[in-house]
Formats: structure tokens, sequence, C-alpha cells
């Protein structure tokens, strides 16, 4: 222990206490700093992720609306095709409300689009429009209008990418944007190709089968994405905390589902049902309703996106406030907390200065010979703080003071003793190793680190058999450790010289043994043995 916090003692012994808080303040502030960045980082980040969904809805705004009249447009051109009075005029206003639409489209451009990535394809939008409208007899008009309304649904789509809002988590968000983003723009397009397969029929005043299939195809699909919008709608509705999406897209979204349903019905009553063959009646629906038919859904599907799309800028706007009022209140909060800390810490520090002026002051009149009396000192010095240090070190006192020279006393004793051993064991020719049960070396003398080969900081904390590398050492520890109290002893061969090893093993407490080895160098000895011996055997033949 002493050791491990050997540095901290050492560090602090330098620094007066205030800054001894400091210093402890602000090990506590590093981390308190890195959670409080962190927070912030990830509301900062989950802000700015909503924000560029915010972005998002702002450029599909008037991409929307050119989505819109690029449609329209088409279908004008149907109207027209049919010599439907009202189209000429219709034309020219949307296809100067076209113009419009990408002025817009290109102020939202330059704003947004470097961040959105979307200012290639918003220009290849432009010219593609340029080109349409520079031959407004183009037999290959209608097709240029289909890419063009594809490539300005594939914008929407990068966009919905680029902006995050397709990542969006929070179901009622994330329904939302799937409507805005994938089951209108679908529904539109697939309202569009109905409308062109209707209009070859009722042009042909006959519908086959395969134009039946793929009609009735058509109006299934309408219907299948209306449901999947009313599911979606309906949670997006039930899972909306702050309540403002079913008062503001209900009542269209009801009416879009009734003109979808509407279509869906004149389809399959007109066009699906109808018997064909030579003997099939003529067709009796003309261009005129149809399109009708078609405009009612076109209308109300653009009412539900331009109805939707206001709450959902709502709720980003709202979950961006909710994130800068979590972020002040953050920041409030632990502002305070760190004031009243450095309150704490001032207080704390003039306790401080109280009992240490209690500790000087007890320690000059311990110097006199003063003597603790209750709650007073000899001479009428009073304790000038009740804390636990104050008190203690006041009862304290007078106990070390006695006891410091006894102590003193009995440790330069046990340090003069343990001086002397260790001298006799550095002076000792046999080697002395001291090992705990597992056979792990305490302390050893010079004479064993010679034998072993070794050094004492080397040897200490390793087990003897590994120093020995000799398997006998661990028979004759475990057959010590059986018999405690009791010598056993083994010849060993180190470095070609024999060496008698003595283990016996003590008990030192109730629970701990203690291992003494002894070690003496008899390789002359057993030579000389040997030697004996083989004379003797040479008389005795």
């Amino acid at each position: 222990m002493g050791k491990s916090f050997g540095p901290a003692a050492a560090l602090m012994s330098r620094l007066k206490y205030p800054q001894r808080f400091a210093l402890i303040t602000l090990v506590f502030l590093i981390p308190i700093a890195l959670l409080l960045y962190s927070f912030l980082f990830e509301i900062g980040r989950q802000s700015d992720f909503s924000q560029k969904e915010r972005d998002g809805l702002a450029y599909l705004r008037p991409l929307m609306e050119l989505y819109k009249h690029t449609n329209q447009e088409r279908l004008l051109g149907i109207a027209a095709a049919h010599g439907i009075a009202t189209s000429g005029p219709e034309l020219v206003a949307n296809q100067a409300q076209i113009e419009l639409d990408f002025e817009a489209l290109m102020a939202a451009d330059a704003k947004y689009g470097a961040s959105l990535k979307t200012t290639d394809q918003a220009t290849s939008l432009k010219s593609s429009w340029e080109v349409i409208k520079s031959n407004p007899a183009d037999p290959a008009r209608a097709e240029k209008l289909d890419k063009l309304a594809a490539d300005t649904g594939n914008l929407m789509t990068l966009v919905g990418d680029t902006s995050n809002i397709i990542l969006d988590l929070d179901l009622d968000t994330y329904y939302m944007q799937d409507m805005l983003l994938r089951l209108l723009p679908e529904a539109r397009d697939r309202l569009v190709e109905a409308v062109v397969l209707g209009d070859r029929a009722i042009t042909a005043k006959a519908v086959g089968p395969e134009e039946r299939a793929r009609i009735s195809l058509a109006a299934g699909l309408l219907k299948s994405g209306a449901s999947d919008t009313r599911n979606g709608a309906n949670t997006a509705f039930n899972n909306n905390p702050i309540g403002n999406l079913r008062p503001q897209v209900e009542t269209r979204l009801n009416a879009y589902l009734a003109a979808i349903d509407s279509f869906a019905a004149t389809a399959e009553a007109e066009l699906v049902r109808i018997p064909s063959g030579t003997d099939a009646p003529a067709l009796t629906i003309g261009a005129e309703t149809w399109l009708n038919a078609a405009n009612r859904v076109l209308a109300a599907n653009y009412d539900l996106w331009t109805g939707a799309v206001t709450p959902f800028d709502d709720l980003l706007s709202a979950r961006i406030n909710s994130f800068t009022q979590r972020r002040n209140i953050t920041l409030g909060i632990t502002s305070a907390v760190l004031l009243i800390v450095l309150y704490l810490w001032v207080g704390f520090y003039v306790v401080v200065r109280r009992t240490i002026s209690t500790m000087e002051r007890a320690s000059k009149l311990m110097e006199s010979g003063g003597k603790v009396q209750g709650s007073l000192w000899d001479g009428g010095l009073e304790l000038s703080s009740n804390d636990e240090l104050s008190r203690s070190a006041a009862a304290s006192f007078s106990k070390i003071a006695a006891a410091a020279n006894e102590l003193n006393t009995t440790i330069d004793e046990r340090t003069n003793e343990l001086t002397e051993v260790a001298a006799v064991l550095a002076h000792h020719h046999d080697g002395i190793v001291i090992i705990d049960e597992r056979g792990t070396v305490k302390v050893l003398n010079g004479a064993a680190t010679q034998m072993l080969y070794t050094s004492f900081d080397v040897a200490v904390g390793r087990s003897l058999i590994d120093l020995t590398r000799d398997q006998k050492v661990q028979e004759l520890l475990r057959a010590a450790l059986l018999t405690p109290g009791q010598h056993q002893a083994i010849d060993l061969s180190i470095n070609n010289r024999v060496v008698l090893m003595v283990a016996k093993f003590i008990q030192v407490t109730e629970n701990q043994l203690t291992g003494l080895i002894t070690m003496q160098d008899v390789t002359e000895v057993r030579r000389l043995q040997r030697v004996t011996q083989n004379n003797t055997m040479a008389l005795a033949r």
C-alpha cells in the first residue's frame, strides 16, 4: 500500500491545501468534461442530422411542385390530343408554372445543392425541360415528359438519401417520410401509367385482354399503395407524441383514399369488366371523364403531400428544439453543480484550516507540557472545530507523544536485532534460503546466491525448484511439508558441484508455515567418501 501510494503521497506533500483541492477537482473534472463533451457532441450531431432533414424538405417543396406540373403537362397533352377545349390555355399556364418551379428549384439548389449533392441532376432536369419546351410538336414529347417526371422522382430519392430523411427512426417521422418519398410518388407514376393505358383504349374505342389486364394491374397497385399509405399514416398518428399529425393530415388522407377508390371503380366498371370479342359493346367512357377522374386523384395526391410535409417539418423542428433544451438544461445543471462543488470545497478548506490551526496550537501546548481535559486544553485553549479530525487529533496527541519514545525504542531494538541477523546470514558459509509453503523464495544469503548461480533480485519471488532446475527439490519440499519440524535432506548436483540441501518447515502461525533451507557444498566430502569406499572394497578383495 505504501509503495503504491508513495508517488501520490509525495506529490500531495509538496502542495498546499488549495493546490491539493485544485488538483483533485481537476482530476474529477477531466472525466466529467469528457462525458459532457460526448453528450454535447451527440446532441449536436442529432440536431445537425434533423436540421439536414429539414434542409431536404425545403428542397423537396419546389421539386414536388415541378413533379406535379410535369405530370399535369403529360395529362394535359392527352387532353389536347382529344380536343378538349380547356386544355390549350391550361397547357400555357402549366408551362409558365413549370418555369417558375425551375426558378424555385435552382434557388433551393444554390442554397442546399452542395450538401445534398443535387446540382448535377437539377441542372440536367433544367436542360431536359428546355429541350421539351423548344419543340412543342415533337412526336416523342410524351416519352420525354415521362422521362422528365421519372428523373424528377429520382432526384427526390437522392434528396431523401443525402438529407438523412430516409434514415429517420422515430415511428411518426419514419412513416411520414415513407409516404412523402415513396408511396405518394409511386402512386403518381402508377396513375399516369393507368391513364395512358386507358387513353389508348378510349382512343381505339375498344379494350383487348392484354390492355384490360394491365389497366386492372395498375388500378390494383394504386389501391394497394393507398392501403399502405393508410396503414403507415395510422401508425404515425398513433405514435405522434406532440399530436400534430392527425388534425392536419387525416382529412386530406381520407380525400385521397376516396379519390383512389373512385378512380379504381371507374377503371373497373368502364374498362376492365367490359366484355371482349366481336360482340363486345363499344366503350362509353369519354376521354374527359377519364382524365377528370385521374386529375381528382392527382390533385388529392398533391394536396396530401403538401398537407403532410408541413407537420413533418414541425416534428423535426420540435425535435431540434428538444435537443437544444436538453443541451441547455444539461449545461445549466452542470454549471450549478460545479458552483456548489466549488462553494463546498471552499467551506471544506476553511474547516481544514481551522483544524490545522487547532493542531498547531495543540502541538505547541504539548511542547509546553499541557494536557487534554474534556474539551479544553490546559491554559484555556478551546477546540476550534467539532469534526472528527480535530477531536481525534486532540484526543490522540497526548497518547502519540507518550507512545512515540517507546515505539522508537522498540524499533531501534528490533532494527539492531535484524541488523545482527543480517550480518550473520551474510557472512555464513552455508547457503540459507527462506521460502513460503509454495516454495517461493522470500530471502536468501550471499552463499546461497553463489551456490545457485543467481542474484538476490532474480531469486526473490521465484520458485526454488525453478532456480535449482531439479525435480528432486520438489520431492524434498513435499516431504518437508508433510513433516513440519523435521529435517529432510538430499544431495543435488548444481553446476558440477554436490550440494547438500536440508529442508525444514516451521509453524510460524496457526495457518502459516515457513521453510528454512540450508545448503552446504559437500563436493570434497563426497569425493573423499567415494575414495574411502573404493579403498575399502579393494582391501576386502
